[in-house]
């Protein structure tokens, strides 16, 4: 059924289009085709009286991301050094923060001044710690002015969108709980193609802001959309550095920057040589234009004037979450992800482990490595975990071998927190017959499987790249773990009577379990870790000559005689036989780690040269390496040599000699250029009468006696004229 037109509905649409045409026009709205869009320019705010020019540099779920167009100022550290450390916010989660600022945005002081429109020395500093002068470096203290909004007419401030974004958190707080998803760290890179690499799968927590600095996505996102312009100037014209939100996250207190030449550098918080690039969300629902063409020279005017009061609130300086109760502090730590092979509890599946070193004197390269963990001790006990593992390797190093071997050995505490104490559910979920697997199948090769293979890559000085799939049955791959970490010990915090070894190298399992608080625990780890894997085997030297420039070679064959594979430190020893001056009985002059296979032998050599046979002689002011016998000595340690060898040293080096009425018997016979005048002096005296010997006498002056009798002793029987004038002619020939 068709309809005619009505002359009446056509007479009230006519009406309604007059009606619509009555009413006033509204104002351009960004958003629609005639707002702001990606490259335009807008004029909001001032700072220091001039007005603020900001560009639009990209358009997101947030809506139009503005960037001030300058540097607005040129020195303002973006946080403050601190004497109360302890209470003044995110600087109580690291030492270090109080000697360099914090790195954590959520109470820095540049978000302070940034969302504060508060007047000239009212800014509320979230952190509790300004940024006045003696707590920054290089000026720029911003404590008196006035909060960064209060350049903002109401209807200006209106137009800043408060939006809700992801922020990128570093070691001591991700550590601490203090994050809305757990990741990984982001990659430090200085390049702007691949300093947002990583972002995505990094530690971060959600923060609303009104102003804030661009962090490393955003910068990228204003290089792909505006090529150099991330790279920023400051009002006069100048190429100048300024801060970015994310920090450094394998560091405690150092942030990101963008230089003048457009690298992304690092330094620390409280600096003053860097400045400020506001960014802001613009509220596109709310914001009208009033004037210009968003042209650079002609920018778009305008404000919010219809906009409601904003009822949303700016994150505060704490968060609800994470307990923040770490008691180390340190700048290392490892980074761990486990399945369920390993672990049943999500707690435990993306562990933070700081690691804090207890003795490293060398390389670990050429050191034995040990590394303690442990275990069920909570993250508020791990200053009691590190004091534990001092006191235990301290009593180890109080017994021989390890005495004389101390700077042999590196060793490392790996804080390994639990969440409850030992026997509960704790990091390794070991008990007094080790680690269980009750747990996770494959819990007890977490060592050469997750640790051993991080701990390789992160901090061990080799830092071989970790290729492994934990997953992968083929335990082999991870032979290499063992080859540069010589022992795991899980330490438990127990007064128990309990531990030993576990070990099965073929299988991957290699660790020490031992009580901390059980007196015996100091028999059960140097006993264990006295019991190694090795015995020396066909061992060999030979006697030697050597004189002053040339290097000689000392080799010897270690074999593993054992069941197991590991490591071993073959240690060479020199000792002086004919030494003139007090010296060590023996001394370590060189040491050579290998890794050996059940069954396998390799040729272990070391060098000498004449410095090492040398001790420091003060006439000369410098090393020396007198003439004499030496013997060489190789084995475990000082007082378990395997194998010694004679050598014979020769120098023409002579030490300046001067003689005198102390001058004994023996330096004069000893020295070459008096040797021989005392000879013809001895025959001169010999040939006199012979003292006459009572019936039954005995002789008590031996040849050793009169080797130490000085010139002086002599005076009873020889006049003092005879004496200096001896001394006289033996000068001479020492000239």
């Amino acid at each position: 059924m068709k309809y005619k037109k009505s002359g009446r509905v056509m007479t009230l649409l006519l009406s309604a289009v007059l009606t619509l045409c009555l009413l006033p026009l509204p104002v351009r709205a960004a958003g629609a085709e005639t707002g702001v869009q990606l490259g335009d320019y807008i004029r909001l705010g001032s700072y220091d009286g001039e007005p603020i020019l900001w560009r639009c540099v990209s358009v997101d779920e947030n809506g139009p991301l503005m960037l001030s167009d300058k540097v607005l100022c040129d020195s303002m550290p973006y946080d403050a050094q601190t004497s109360k450390n302890s209470t003044s916010g995110s600087h109580r989660r690291s030492g270090y923060r109080s000697k360099y600022g914090s790195n954590h945005w959520r109470d820095s002081d540049m978000r302070s001044w940034l969302n504060s429109d508060a007047k000239a020395g009212q800014v509320k500093w979230l952190c509790g710690n300004p940024p006045k002068d003696g707590y920054i470096m290089g000026g720029g203290a911003y404590d008196g002015k006035a909060g960064f909004l209060n350049g903002f007419t109401r209807d200006e401030a209106a137009a800043i969108k408060t939006v809700t974004q992801r922020s990128i958190v570093s070691h001591p707080e991700y550590t601490a709980g203090y994050i809305d998803a757990s990741g990984a760290d982001l990659p430090y890179n200085t390049d702007i193609d691949s300093v947002a690499d990583g972002y995505e799968g990094a530690h971060y927590e959600n923060i609303t802001d009104k102003v804030f600095l661009l962090d490393v996505k955003q910068l990228c996102t204003v290089y792909e959309n505006l090529g150099s312009y991330y790279i920023a100037q400051n009002r006069n014209g100048v190429n100048w550095s300024y801060w970015l939100r994310t920090p450094v996250t394998d560091c405690n207190h150092d942030m990101r920057y963008v230089s003048p030449q457009g690298s992304i550098g690092r330094d620390a918080p409280c600096k003053g040589y860097y400045g400020v690039r506001p960014a802001f969300y613009l509220d596109a629902a709310y914001y009208a234009v009033t004037s210009g063409s968003g042209t650079e020279t002609d920018p778009y005017v305008g404000t919010a004037p219809n906009k409601p009061a904003d009822s949303t609130p700016l994150s505060p300086a704490e968060r609800d979450t994470g307990d923040g109760n770490w008691d180390v502090d340190t700048e290392t730590y490892l980074q761990v992800e486990m399945s369920d092979y390993y672990t049943k509890d999500p707690e435990y599946a993306n562990a933070t482990i700081p690691v804090y070193v207890i003795q490293k004197p060398r390389s670990d390269t050429e050191n034995m490595v040990i590394l303690f963990c442990a275990e069920g001790y909570t993250k508020s006990q791990q200053a009691d975990f590190i004091q534990d593992v001092q006191k235990l390797w301290q009593a180890t190093l109080n017994t021989e071998p390890y005495r004389s071997m101390a700077d042999r050995f590196n060793v490392y505490a790996l804080c390994t927190a639990s969440k409850e104490g030992f026997g509960g559910n704790t990091f390794f979920r070991a008990n007094t017959d080790g680690i269980s697997t009750n747990f996770g199948n494959w819990r007890n090769h977490i060592f050469e499987r997750i640790i051993g293979t991080s701990f390789l890559e992160k901090i061990h000085d080799a830092h071989i790249p970790n290729t492994t799939k934990p997953q992968d049955e083929d335990y082999s791959q991870y032979n290499y773990v063992y080859e540069h970490i010589n022992q795991f010990v899980v330490l438990a915090n127990s007064g128990e009577y309990f531990g030993g070894s576990h070990d099965d190298i073929k299988s991957g399992i290699h660790y020490i379990l031992a009580a901390a608080k059980n007196s015996y625990s100091k028999f059960i780890l140097r006993h264990e870790l006295g019991h190694g894997l090795f015995h020396l085997g066909d061992e060999y030297a030979t006697s030697a000559e050597m004189k002053d420039g040339d290097i000689l070679k000392v080799s010897i064959d270690v074999e593993n005689t054992g069941k197991r594979a590991g490591s071993e430190v073959v240690q060479l020893y020199v000792s002086d036989k004919d030494s003139t001056v007090p010296r060590a009985v023996k001394e370590l002059k060189g040491f050579a780690k290998v890794f050996l296979n059940p069954g396998e032998k390799k040729t272990v050599t070391m060098e000498l040269c004449a410095r090492d046979f040398a001790y420091y002689e003060t006439k000369i002011h410098d090393w020396y390496t007198p003439s004499g016998t030496y013997e060489i000595q190789i084995g475990h340690a000082s007082d378990e040599i395997r194998e010694a060898a004679e050598l014979t040293f020769t120098t023409d080096v002579l030490l300046p000699f001067t003689v005198d009425m102390t001058t004994t018997m023996g330096e004069l016979m000893n020295h070459p250029k008096t040797a021989g005048k005392m000879m013809e002096y001895l025959e001169g005296i010999s040939q006199g009468e012979e003292p006459k010997k009572e019936d039954g006498e005995v002789q008590l002056v031996t040849p050793e006696i009169i080797a130490q009798m000085p010139l002086k002793s002599f005076l009873s029987v020889i006049p003092g004229e005879a004496i200096e004038q001896m001394i006289v002619e033996l000068n001479a020939l020492c000239q």
